[in-house]
């Protein structure tokens, strides 16, 4: 190793793909559902799960990076400290990274949502734990136009309140560069809720069936959920040659 003509990015690149190697090539199961996918095109996740392309180019790895280190070293540590030094409330701790895991019958089958809560503020007030999920995001310059929760992320908390069985949780968006952060409550919605739970048969029926999904992105482009989400995906080209409707395993 030649120590007179280090490159830090290409030091810190190639870290990045080496942790991406050590994680190995994890198969999701067919009937797992991801709280943070549900909310997304699900043609585009379908694409994720057969493993079309595992490959990250190098600017994507420094996001998702960029995005944990925020929420490990500012997210988590600041709620932990806030309720342990700062408020001293002795009844109130935090839980990182905690562990979602429920079944949702479907026919015959046995739907699995997994996944982790970003942090659970978990509250004893003398008789039960008041559990507070809260979904942390990190974002750049669409922070600035932010005015309400991004559709996907609602969905991916509804999840959370009902496994918890919470009435209210929070999404806390942050600001990757300046750290300015925006709060929004997410109260528990039943008629949401059920909407999901629907959402995910209906993926679950396309994948048993071996039918790509409709591009969702792309029908439903005006709609908050999947605006301009076309622009960023990797799977743009492919996509346009198969076209919008679902694509039928003859």
């Amino acid at each position: 190793m030649n120590y007179e003509n280090l490159n830090f990015d290409n030091v810190f690149v190639e870290l990045l793909h080496w942790q991406q190697d050590q994680r190995g090539d994890y198969q999701k199961q067919l009937n797992t559902i991801s709280p943070s996918q549900i909310g997304l095109c699900m043609r585009k996740v379908y694409f994720d799960e057969i493993k079309i392309d595992t490959s990250l180019p190098d600017k994507a790895l420094k996001i998702f990076y960029n995005g944990n280190l925020i929420h490990d070293e500012f997210g988590y540590k600041v709620l932990d400290k806030y309720f342990k030094e700062v408020k001293r409330v002795k009844n109130a701790y935090i839980i990182n990274e905690y562990p979602l895991k429920y079944i949702i019958k479907h026919n015959n089958v046995n739907l699995e949502v997994r996944g982790f809560i970003d942090d659970l503020l978990i509250v004893y007030d003398g008789q039960q734990d008041l559990k507070i999920p809260i979904e942390l995001k990190s974002i750049s310059n669409a922070f600035f136009k932010l005015k309400e929760p991004k559709p996907e992320h609602i969905m991916q908390v509804m999840l959370y309140l009902h496994f918890t069985k919470s009435k209210f949780g929070y999404i806390w968006y942050i600001h990757k560069d300046t750290l300015d952060s925006k709060t929004f409550k997410i109260e528990y919605d039943e008629e949401i809720y059920n909407m999901i739970v629907q959402r995910a048969k209906t993926f679950y029926d396309y994948k048993i069936k071996g039918s790509i999904p409709p591009a969702e992105a792309n029908v439903f482009k005006n709609k908050d959920q999947f605006k301009n989400k076309c622009n960023y995906c990797k799977y743009i080209e492919l996509c346009r040659q198969l076209g919008d409707n679902e694509v039928i395993n003859k």
